[in-house]
């Protein structure tokens, strides 16, 4: 399997940009799903890209700790596109892409400025039409099946009659992708020190639809606010981050071939202020994919290193619903993709460039 967000990452934070309110920075897991067009993150597809890990201070005060062992988050996207890590799967009829993720606190030390939060995580993507680009996108290896078949060949000289030959032909096979496209199933980690965090975690790409064989990985990111450095007040009190990130992702297992390592480099200005009664959050996100042994590959089947580069703005708003039914956020992102890799470009019809837009709704509780 050889990308944003967020997206489709997903990927799934209840806020985009930071603004989500939680129990101070980095305590929500962070699951990256791969998809480049999510807006909603619930600090995970993809999938999407990054997303600041500053909460919002509610009324110029200290984000609170949620009521309750647990933190339940969910939401939907819908998006014109949907891109894994730069591959295309679909950009045809209408792509949505609702998420759910569970998360608790292990520990929480004021005095180390340490949190850790384990978590659970349900990415889904449904799309009401088939994609070509499904057949070939999940990391550029399509699903294939070899099979025999006869190949009949006319009378020549020492062979004066017509006669076939038992060939072994490899075939793309698979679902068109209509319908539940695509389930995620994440569990990991997030450890906030400071202004570091790390997010440890476990994913398994599955499609109901059968466009693609199932999909296990395991990855790491780290993520340092630089802001910090000449701002040196708590990181949920700062109206600007500067978020900075390296992420690996290994495959563990992946039946449609072999196994691949996706690398990921990021940044990310984001601000938090209002406007009016209304807290808003923008990110600025910049993100390259790219691997080390063929995630991405040339025509020729070599491998490349670059896959591609996605440049985006997330903004988000805080709705004023009352605390008791939870938070609501409406999120809405415009993301531009460049598809480095000669195996991305083929997945997208030859097309190097795509632009995808992206809408959502996110509660936490």
């Amino acid at each position: 399997m050889g990308a944003l967000v967020a997206h489709a990452c997903p990927a799934c934070r209840v806020a985009a940009a930071g603004l989500a309110d939680g129990p101070g920075a980095g305590a929500r897991p962070h699951v990256h799903v791969g998809d480049e067009t999510a807006s909603c993150c619930v600090v995970p597809h993809d999938e999407q890209t990054p997303v600041s890990a500053v909460d919002f201070p509610s009324d110029g005060a200290k984000a609170s700790t949620p009521i309750g062992p647990f933190t339940l988050a969910l939401g939907s996207d819908f998006t014109n596109a949907y891109f894994h890590r730069g591959y295309l799967q679909q950009d045809e009829g209408f792509v949505v892409q609702p998420f759910l993720v569970l998360s608790t606190t292990l520990v929480r030390d004021p005095v180390r400025q340490l949190v850790v939060r384990p978590y659970l995580g349900w990415w889904n993507s449904f799309q009401d039409g088939p994609s070509d680009g499904a057949r070939f996108g999940h990391g550029g290896s399509p699903k294939t099946v070899t099979k025999q078949k006869l190949i009949w060949e006319e009378a020549h000289p020492g062979m004066p009659y017509r006669h076939y030959h038992v060939v072994n032909v490899t075939e793309i096979e698979g679902g068109t992708g209509q319908g539940w496209y695509e389930t995620d199933l994440m569990a990991g980690v997030t450890v906030n020190w400071r202004d570091w965090t790390l997010d440890l975690q476990y994913h398994a790409h599955i499609f109901p639809s059968g466009p693609h064989d199932a999909v296990q990985e395991i990855g790491a990111k780290l993520s340092y606010d630089i802001a910090s450095i000449v701002d040196d007040r708590p990181i949920t009190e700062r109206p600007f981050s500067l978020t900075a990130s390296v992420g690996v992702w290994r495959e563990l297992k992946d039946d449609n071939g072999s196994e691949e390592t996706y690398v990921e480099l990021s940044i990310e200005p984001s601000w938090r202020t209002k406007v009016g009664a209304y807290q808003v959050g923008i990110g600025l996100p910049v993100l390259v994919g790219s691997s080390p042994d063929g995630y991405y590959t040339t025509a020729e089947l070599e491998d490349q290193t670059w896959g591609y580069l996605s440049v985006g703005v997330k903004v988000s708003v805080l709705l004023p619903i009352p605390r008791n039914f939870g938070r609501w956020y409406v999120n809405t992102s415009v993301t531009y993709l460049n598809l480095l890799a000669e195996s991305a470009r083929f997945a997208n019809g030859g097309e190097p460039h795509e632009w995808i837009g992206s809408v959502g709704l996110g509660v936490q509780f």
